[in-house]
Protein backbone atom coordinates (compact mmCIF):
# COMPACT_ATOMS: atom_id res chain seq x y z
CA UNK A 1 0.00 0.00 0.00
CA UNK A 2 3.15 2.44 0.86
CA UNK A 3 4.68 1.66 -2.49
CA UNK A 4 1.48 2.58 -4.19
CA UNK A 5 0.54 5.80 -2.40
CA UNK A 6 4.12 6.75 -2.79
CA UNK A 7 4.33 6.16 -6.42
CA UNK A 8 2.09 9.10 -7.07
CA UNK A 9 4.38 12.00 -5.52
CA UNK A 10 7.20 10.26 -7.12
CA UNK A 11 5.78 10.58 -10.84
CA UNK A 12 4.74 14.29 -10.08
CA UNK A 13 8.33 14.79 -8.96
CA UNK A 14 9.89 13.23 -11.55
CA UNK A 15 7.32 15.06 -14.46
CA UNK A 16 8.40 18.12 -12.01
CA UNK A 17 12.16 17.08 -13.16
CA UNK A 18 11.65 16.84 -16.56
CA UNK A 19 9.99 20.08 -17.11
CA UNK A 20 12.61 21.79 -15.13
CA UNK A 21 15.22 20.10 -17.36
CA UNK A 22 13.93 20.59 -20.51
CA UNK A 23 14.53 24.27 -19.58
CA UNK A 24 17.90 23.80 -18.35
CA UNK A 25 16.82 24.96 -14.61
CA UNK A 26 19.49 23.13 -13.17
CA UNK A 27 19.03 23.61 -9.54
CA UNK A 28 15.40 22.86 -9.41
CA UNK A 29 16.02 19.88 -11.71
CA UNK A 30 18.35 18.41 -9.19
CA UNK A 31 16.10 19.00 -6.04
CA UNK A 32 13.03 17.26 -7.77
CA UNK A 33 14.82 14.14 -8.77
CA UNK A 34 16.30 14.07 -5.36
CA UNK A 35 13.16 14.31 -3.77
CA UNK A 36 12.15 11.47 -6.08
CA UNK A 37 14.85 9.62 -5.56
CA UNK A 38 14.77 9.87 -1.95
CA UNK A 39 10.79 8.29 -2.60
CA UNK A 40 12.05 5.77 -4.25
CA UNK A 41 13.40 2.89 -1.84
CA UNK A 42 15.96 -0.37 -2.19
CA UNK A 43 13.70 -2.53 -4.10
CA UNK A 44 11.34 -0.46 -6.30
CA UNK A 45 11.86 -0.56 -10.33
CA UNK A 46 11.57 2.83 -10.39
CA UNK A 47 14.88 3.36 -8.60
CA UNK A 48 17.71 3.19 -11.21
CA UNK A 49 15.39 5.86 -13.64
CA UNK A 50 15.49 8.10 -10.54
CA UNK A 51 19.41 7.92 -10.02
CA UNK A 52 19.42 7.80 -13.76
CA UNK A 53 17.64 11.53 -13.67
CA UNK A 54 19.48 12.28 -10.75
CA UNK A 55 22.51 12.12 -11.60
CA UNK A 56 22.01 13.62 -15.38
CA UNK A 57 20.58 16.67 -13.12
CA UNK A 58 23.41 16.92 -10.92
CA UNK A 59 25.78 17.19 -14.38
CA UNK A 60 24.07 19.90 -15.38
CA UNK A 61 24.34 21.80 -12.08
CA UNK A 62 28.04 20.53 -11.56
CA UNK A 63 27.50 18.88 -8.39
CA UNK A 64 30.20 17.32 -7.08
CA UNK A 65 27.76 13.92 -6.48
CA UNK A 66 27.08 13.75 -9.97
CA UNK A 67 29.44 10.81 -10.38
CA UNK A 68 28.99 8.73 -7.38
CA UNK A 69 25.17 8.74 -7.95
CA UNK A 70 25.42 7.06 -11.32
CA UNK A 71 27.11 4.32 -10.31
CA UNK A 72 24.24 2.17 -8.83
CA UNK A 73 21.86 2.30 -12.35
CA UNK A 74 24.20 0.82 -14.59
CA UNK A 75 23.93 -2.89 -13.50
CA UNK A 76 20.09 -2.62 -12.20
CA UNK A 77 19.21 -1.38 -15.71
CA UNK A 78 21.41 -3.90 -17.61
CA UNK A 79 19.22 -6.81 -15.83
CA UNK A 80 15.96 -5.08 -16.31
CA UNK A 81 16.81 -4.89 -20.12
CA UNK A 82 16.64 -1.07 -19.87
CA UNK A 83 19.74 -1.14 -21.82
CA UNK A 84 19.35 2.33 -23.47
CA UNK A 85 18.53 3.96 -19.90
CA UNK A 86 21.93 1.41 -19.05
CA UNK A 87 23.84 3.33 -22.23
CA UNK A 88 22.95 6.79 -20.36
CA UNK A 89 24.44 6.02 -17.52
CA UNK A 90 27.46 4.48 -19.86
CA UNK A 91 27.57 8.05 -21.13
CA UNK A 92 27.16 10.53 -18.16
CA UNK A 93 29.86 8.41 -16.33
CA UNK A 94 32.62 7.30 -18.74
CA UNK A 95 36.07 7.48 -17.30
CA UNK A 96 37.17 9.43 -20.34
CA UNK A 97 34.40 12.24 -20.03
CA UNK A 98 34.82 12.75 -16.34
CA UNK A 99 38.76 12.68 -16.62
CA UNK A 100 38.15 15.30 -19.16
CA UNK A 101 35.47 17.12 -16.90
CA UNK A 102 38.37 17.15 -14.49
CA UNK A 103 41.18 17.98 -15.75
CA UNK A 104 39.12 21.41 -17.35
CA UNK A 105 38.36 21.84 -13.91
CA UNK A 106 41.43 21.40 -12.06
CA UNK A 107 43.37 23.24 -15.27
CA UNK A 108 41.16 26.52 -14.23
CA UNK A 109 41.89 26.52 -10.92
CA UNK A 110 45.69 25.78 -11.74
CA UNK A 111 45.64 29.36 -13.86
CA UNK A 112 43.64 31.03 -11.41
CA UNK A 113 46.47 30.76 -9.28
CA UNK A 114 49.16 31.28 -11.69
CA UNK A 115 50.12 27.12 -12.33
CA UNK A 116 49.74 26.93 -16.24
CA UNK A 117 49.95 23.35 -17.50
CA UNK A 118 49.01 22.81 -21.07
CA UNK A 119 49.31 19.18 -21.31
CA UNK A 120 45.96 18.19 -18.85
CA UNK A 121 44.07 20.75 -20.78
CA UNK A 122 44.96 19.23 -24.11
CA UNK A 123 44.57 15.78 -22.58
CA UNK A 124 41.26 16.76 -21.88
CA UNK A 125 40.45 18.44 -25.25
CA UNK A 126 41.62 14.67 -26.74
CA UNK A 127 39.39 12.58 -24.55
CA UNK A 128 36.54 14.94 -25.83
CA UNK A 129 37.35 14.35 -29.24
CA UNK A 130 37.40 10.52 -28.06
CA UNK A 131 33.81 10.29 -27.39
CA UNK A 132 32.26 12.94 -29.93
CA UNK A 133 31.54 15.52 -27.22
CA UNK A 134 31.45 18.79 -29.22
CA UNK A 135 30.07 20.54 -25.67
CA UNK A 136 32.94 19.33 -23.68
CA UNK A 137 35.57 20.02 -26.38
CA UNK A 138 33.88 23.35 -26.39
CA UNK A 139 34.17 23.63 -22.46
CA UNK A 140 38.16 22.70 -22.91
CA UNK A 141 38.84 25.18 -25.74
CA UNK A 142 37.11 27.98 -23.49
CA UNK A 143 39.81 26.82 -20.31
CA UNK A 144 42.97 26.84 -22.87
CA UNK A 145 42.09 29.98 -24.03
CA UNK A 146 42.35 31.22 -20.59
CA UNK A 147 45.27 29.17 -19.63
CA UNK A 148 47.23 30.29 -22.33
CA UNK A 149 45.71 34.34 -21.93
CA UNK A 150 47.46 33.89 -18.50
CA UNK A 151 50.63 32.51 -19.70
CA UNK A 152 51.24 35.74 -21.97
CA UNK A 153 50.02 34.13 -25.65
CA UNK A 154 46.85 37.01 -25.45
CA UNK A 155 45.90 36.33 -28.89
CA UNK A 156 45.77 32.55 -28.91
CA UNK A 157 44.29 32.64 -25.74
CA UNK A 158 41.43 35.23 -27.13
CA UNK A 159 41.18 32.88 -30.45
CA UNK A 160 40.96 29.44 -28.46
CA UNK A 161 38.06 31.21 -26.57
CA UNK A 162 36.33 32.12 -29.78
CA UNK A 163 36.43 28.60 -31.33
CA UNK A 164 34.91 27.74 -27.98
CA UNK A 165 32.29 29.58 -28.28
CA UNK A 166 31.81 28.85 -32.33
CA UNK A 167 31.94 25.14 -31.14
CA UNK A 168 29.52 25.34 -27.93
CA UNK A 169 26.76 27.45 -30.01
CA UNK A 170 26.62 24.19 -32.65
CA UNK A 171 26.25 21.72 -29.98
CA UNK A 172 23.89 24.03 -28.23
CA UNK A 173 25.62 24.21 -24.68
CA UNK A 174 23.82 27.18 -23.97
CA UNK A 175 25.59 27.42 -20.55
CA UNK A 176 29.35 27.20 -22.54
CA UNK A 177 28.60 30.12 -25.01
CA UNK A 178 27.38 32.27 -22.13
CA UNK A 179 30.51 31.44 -20.13
CA UNK A 180 32.75 31.62 -23.44
CA UNK A 181 31.42 35.42 -23.74
CA UNK A 182 32.06 35.72 -19.99
CA UNK A 183 35.64 34.87 -20.14
CA UNK A 184 36.35 36.61 -23.40
CA UNK A 185 34.64 39.96 -21.67
CA UNK A 186 37.52 39.72 -18.89
CA UNK A 187 40.49 38.69 -20.95
CA UNK A 188 39.52 41.40 -23.73
CA UNK A 189 39.02 43.73 -20.63
CA UNK A 190 42.39 42.51 -19.44
CA UNK A 191 44.10 43.17 -22.79
CA UNK A 192 43.13 46.67 -22.56
CA UNK A 193 39.99 47.09 -24.74
CA UNK A 194 36.73 48.09 -22.58
CA UNK A 195 34.57 48.97 -25.76
CA UNK A 196 34.72 45.48 -27.14
CA UNK A 197 34.34 43.87 -23.80
CA UNK A 198 31.62 45.38 -22.68
CA UNK A 199 30.12 44.32 -26.08
CA UNK A 200 31.18 40.82 -24.97
CA UNK A 201 29.39 40.72 -21.64
CA UNK A 202 26.51 42.16 -23.03
CA UNK A 203 26.59 39.06 -25.50
CA UNK A 204 26.87 36.67 -22.85
CA UNK A 205 23.90 38.53 -20.76
CA UNK A 206 21.69 37.91 -23.89
CA UNK A 207 22.22 34.31 -24.41
CA UNK A 208 22.11 33.39 -20.52
CA UNK A 209 18.65 34.99 -20.48
CA UNK A 210 17.53 33.44 -23.64
CA UNK A 211 18.30 30.03 -21.83
CA UNK A 212 17.86 31.33 -18.46
CA UNK A 213 20.83 30.34 -17.21
CA UNK A 214 20.29 32.01 -14.04
CA UNK A 215 23.80 32.04 -12.27
CA UNK A 216 25.60 33.59 -15.56
CA UNK A 217 22.47 36.17 -15.89
CA UNK A 218 23.78 37.78 -12.32
CA UNK A 219 27.35 37.21 -13.05
CA UNK A 220 26.79 39.19 -16.35
CA UNK A 221 24.87 41.69 -14.96
CA UNK A 222 27.79 41.95 -12.47
CA UNK A 223 30.48 42.84 -14.85
CA UNK A 224 28.06 45.07 -16.55
CA UNK A 225 27.84 47.37 -13.83
CA UNK A 226 31.66 48.03 -14.12
CA UNK A 227 31.50 49.20 -17.40
CA UNK A 228 28.29 51.48 -16.67
CA UNK A 229 31.06 53.06 -14.85
CA UNK A 230 33.80 52.98 -17.49
CA UNK A 231 32.16 54.67 -19.77
CA UNK A 232 30.29 57.19 -17.79
CA UNK A 233 27.22 55.84 -17.36
CA UNK A 234 26.54 56.73 -13.91
CA UNK A 235 23.17 56.83 -13.59
CA UNK A 236 22.77 53.49 -15.10
CA UNK A 237 25.55 51.86 -12.80
CA UNK A 238 24.33 53.28 -9.82
CA UNK A 239 20.41 51.85 -10.09
CA UNK A 240 22.44 48.64 -11.23
CA UNK A 241 24.50 48.27 -8.35
CA UNK A 242 21.62 49.35 -6.25
CA UNK A 243 19.50 46.61 -7.63
CA UNK A 244 21.91 43.88 -7.60
CA UNK A 245 22.94 44.56 -3.84
CA UNK A 246 18.98 44.03 -3.10
CA UNK A 247 18.95 40.99 -4.65
CA UNK A 248 21.87 39.84 -3.13
CA UNK A 249 20.18 40.19 0.91
CA UNK A 250 18.07 37.36 -0.08
CA UNK A 251 20.66 36.04 -2.63
CA UNK A 252 24.32 36.76 -1.88
CA UNK A 253 26.41 36.57 -5.12
CA UNK A 254 30.25 36.58 -5.96
CA UNK A 255 29.43 39.68 -7.61
CA UNK A 256 28.74 41.83 -4.77
CA UNK A 257 32.26 43.28 -4.24
CA UNK A 258 32.03 44.63 -7.81
CA UNK A 259 28.69 46.36 -6.85
CA UNK A 260 29.94 47.66 -3.91
CA UNK A 261 33.41 48.95 -5.12
CA UNK A 262 31.58 51.08 -7.92
CA UNK A 263 28.43 52.38 -5.58
CA UNK A 264 31.75 53.64 -3.32
CA UNK A 265 33.73 55.02 -6.47
CA UNK A 266 30.24 56.87 -7.36
CA UNK A 267 30.08 58.18 -3.68
CA UNK A 268 33.81 59.11 -2.86
CA UNK A 269 33.27 61.32 -6.33
CA UNK A 270 30.19 62.75 -4.85
CA UNK A 271 31.35 63.87 -1.50
CA UNK A 272 29.15 61.03 0.19
CA UNK A 273 32.39 59.90 2.27
CA UNK A 274 30.12 57.29 4.76
CA UNK A 275 28.57 56.04 2.17
CA UNK A 276 30.94 55.25 0.58
CA UNK A 277 33.35 53.99 3.48
CA UNK A 278 30.84 51.91 4.00
CA UNK A 279 30.64 50.50 0.75
CA UNK A 280 34.33 49.69 1.01
CA UNK A 281 34.56 48.40 4.29
CA UNK A 282 31.71 45.53 3.09
CA UNK A 283 33.18 44.91 -0.16
CA UNK A 284 36.06 43.90 1.72
CA UNK A 285 33.94 41.54 4.07
CA UNK A 286 32.52 39.78 0.87
CA UNK A 287 36.02 39.82 -0.89
CA UNK A 288 37.35 37.92 1.95
CA UNK A 289 34.40 36.14 2.13
CA UNK A 290 34.85 34.56 -1.36
CA UNK A 291 38.85 33.89 -0.78
CA UNK A 292 39.27 34.11 -4.27
CA UNK A 293 42.43 36.83 -5.47
CA UNK A 294 40.44 37.81 -8.01
CA UNK A 295 37.52 39.64 -5.59
CA UNK A 296 40.07 40.07 -3.17
CA UNK A 297 42.56 41.98 -5.28
CA UNK A 298 40.39 44.84 -6.76
CA UNK A 299 38.30 45.02 -3.39
CA UNK A 300 41.89 45.80 -1.79
CA UNK A 301 42.67 48.34 -4.54
CA UNK A 302 39.62 50.01 -4.42
CA UNK A 303 40.05 50.69 -0.67
CA UNK A 304 43.46 51.90 -0.84
CA UNK A 305 42.58 54.60 -3.32
CA UNK A 306 39.67 55.23 -1.71
CA UNK A 307 41.44 55.78 1.92
CA UNK A 308 44.53 57.91 0.32
CA UNK A 309 42.09 59.62 -1.64
CA UNK A 310 40.67 61.22 1.61
CA UNK A 311 43.73 61.61 3.52
CA UNK A 312 43.49 58.51 5.57
CA UNK A 313 47.71 57.03 4.47
CA UNK A 314 47.70 54.33 7.30
CA UNK A 315 44.91 52.60 6.28
CA UNK A 316 46.01 53.32 2.90
CA UNK A 317 48.96 51.48 3.22
CA UNK A 318 47.88 48.87 4.69
CA UNK A 319 45.66 47.78 1.83
CA UNK A 320 48.37 48.19 -0.03
CA UNK A 321 50.62 45.98 1.94
CA UNK A 322 48.01 42.79 1.82
CA UNK A 323 47.54 43.54 -2.20
CA UNK A 324 49.45 40.07 -2.52
CA UNK A 325 48.55 39.26 -6.26
CA UNK A 326 48.81 42.19 -8.10
CA UNK A 327 47.66 40.74 -11.49
CA UNK A 328 44.06 41.25 -10.17
CA UNK A 329 44.58 45.00 -9.39
CA UNK A 330 42.46 47.79 -10.43
CA UNK A 331 43.93 50.64 -12.06
CA UNK A 332 43.16 53.16 -9.00
CA UNK A 333 45.67 51.48 -6.89
CA UNK A 334 48.56 52.47 -8.74
CA UNK A 335 47.36 56.42 -8.23
CA UNK A 336 47.31 55.34 -4.01
CA UNK A 337 51.14 54.35 -4.79
CA UNK A 338 51.74 57.54 -6.16
CA UNK A 339 50.07 59.20 -3.30
CA UNK A 340 52.14 57.34 -0.79
CA UNK A 341 54.80 57.48 -3.09
CA UNK A 342 54.82 53.50 -2.67
CA UNK A 343 57.14 51.76 -5.74
CA UNK A 344 56.69 48.13 -4.50
CA UNK A 345 54.08 47.70 -7.49
CA UNK A 346 56.56 48.80 -9.80
CA UNK A 347 58.42 45.26 -9.49
CA UNK A 348 54.95 43.85 -10.33
CA UNK A 349 54.54 44.40 -13.51
CA UNK A 350 56.18 43.00 -16.89
CA UNK A 351 58.21 43.50 -19.51
CA UNK A 352 57.78 45.16 -22.01
CA UNK A 353 56.79 41.87 -24.01
CA UNK A 354 54.31 41.08 -22.17
CA UNK A 355 52.81 44.28 -20.63
CA UNK A 356 49.22 45.21 -21.76
CA UNK A 357 47.80 49.12 -22.08
CA UNK A 358 46.96 48.82 -18.30
CA UNK A 359 50.72 47.70 -17.78
CA UNK A 360 52.12 50.85 -19.55
CA UNK A 361 49.17 53.06 -17.93
CA UNK A 362 50.52 51.90 -13.91
CA UNK A 363 53.50 52.21 -14.99
CA UNK A 364 53.19 56.20 -16.78
CA UNK A 365 51.56 56.56 -12.87
CA UNK A 366 53.70 55.19 -10.75
CA UNK A 367 56.63 57.44 -13.21
CA UNK A 368 54.18 60.79 -12.45
CA UNK A 369 53.77 60.99 -16.21
CA UNK A 370 50.48 61.60 -15.72
CA UNK A 371 49.64 62.82 -19.58
CA UNK A 372 50.40 59.69 -20.99
CA UNK A 373 48.45 57.71 -18.53
CA UNK A 374 45.71 59.77 -19.15
CA UNK A 375 45.73 59.15 -22.98
CA UNK A 376 46.36 55.67 -22.32
CA UNK A 377 43.14 55.40 -20.28
CA UNK A 378 41.61 57.18 -22.86
CA UNK A 379 42.56 54.21 -25.52
CA UNK A 380 41.41 51.65 -23.01
CA UNK A 381 37.88 53.61 -22.44
CA UNK A 382 38.59 53.69 -18.68
CA UNK A 383 36.92 57.32 -18.58
CA UNK A 384 36.68 58.17 -14.74
CA UNK A 385 40.56 57.03 -14.52
CA UNK A 386 41.24 59.02 -17.42
CA UNK A 387 40.19 62.46 -15.87
CA UNK A 388 42.01 61.76 -12.45
CA UNK A 389 45.18 61.19 -14.57
CA UNK A 390 44.17 64.92 -16.32
CA UNK A 391 43.70 66.72 -13.00
CA UNK A 392 46.70 65.42 -11.60
CA UNK A 393 48.61 66.31 -15.32
CA UNK A 394 46.97 69.75 -14.60
CA UNK A 395 48.76 69.78 -11.60
CA UNK A 396 52.04 68.82 -13.19
CA UNK A 397 51.84 71.15 -15.68
CA UNK A 398 50.98 74.34 -13.03
CA UNK A 399 53.46 73.24 -10.66
CA UNK A 400 56.32 73.52 -13.89
CA UNK A 401 54.27 77.11 -14.74
CA UNK A 402 52.79 75.34 -17.83
CA UNK A 403 49.36 77.29 -17.56
CA UNK A 404 48.02 76.38 -21.40
CA UNK A 405 48.81 72.46 -20.97
CA UNK A 406 47.03 72.66 -17.50
CA UNK A 407 44.23 74.35 -18.86
CA UNK A 408 43.42 71.74 -21.71
CA UNK A 409 43.69 69.01 -19.33
CA UNK A 410 41.37 70.68 -17.25
CA UNK A 411 38.95 71.11 -19.66
CA UNK A 412 39.02 67.32 -20.44
CA UNK A 413 38.73 66.72 -17.02
CA UNK A 414 36.34 69.01 -15.92
CA UNK A 415 33.97 67.73 -18.97
CA UNK A 416 33.79 64.14 -17.51
CA UNK A 417 33.17 65.28 -13.86
CA UNK A 418 30.55 67.41 -14.90
CA UNK A 419 29.00 65.06 -17.01
CA UNK A 420 28.41 62.79 -14.04
CA UNK A 421 27.93 65.50 -11.08
CA UNK A 422 31.16 64.14 -9.33
CA UNK A 423 31.21 67.21 -7.13
CA UNK A 424 34.56 66.28 -5.28
CA UNK A 425 36.36 66.29 -8.69
CA UNK A 426 34.61 69.42 -10.26
CA UNK A 427 35.61 71.16 -6.60
CA UNK A 428 39.35 69.99 -7.25
CA UNK A 429 39.17 70.95 -11.05
CA UNK A 430 37.63 74.45 -10.89
CA UNK A 431 40.46 75.17 -8.08
CA UNK A 432 43.57 74.21 -10.30
CA UNK A 433 41.47 76.15 -13.23
CA UNK A 434 41.38 79.44 -10.87
CA UNK A 435 44.69 78.86 -10.17
CA UNK A 436 45.82 78.79 -13.57
CA UNK A 437 44.27 82.10 -14.81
Amino acid sequence: MTAIWLSWPRRALRAAGDRALALSAGAATAHYYEEAFELAADSDSDRPFALLHYGKALHLTRDERRFDVLDEPHDALVAAGETEAAAAVQSSSAPTETRAVVLSVVARFRALFGDVDLDDIHEALQAARAVGRDDLQARNLITLGGMRFVAGELTAGIGDIERGIELAKKAGSVFDVSRGYTNLATFVDASGDLVRSNEYAEEGLRYAELFGVVDAIRFNRGNLIMYRLYSGEWADAERAANEFLAESEASPHYMDFTALIVRAFIALSRDRLDDADDDVEEALVRARAIEDPQALQPALSFAAFFHAEVGEVRDAQAALDELSLPDFAEAEVYFAAATLGDTSLREHLPGPERETPWDRAARAVLDLRWGDAADLYERIGDRPTEALARLRAAQAFLDAGSRADANEELRKALAFWRSVGATRYIREGEALMAASA
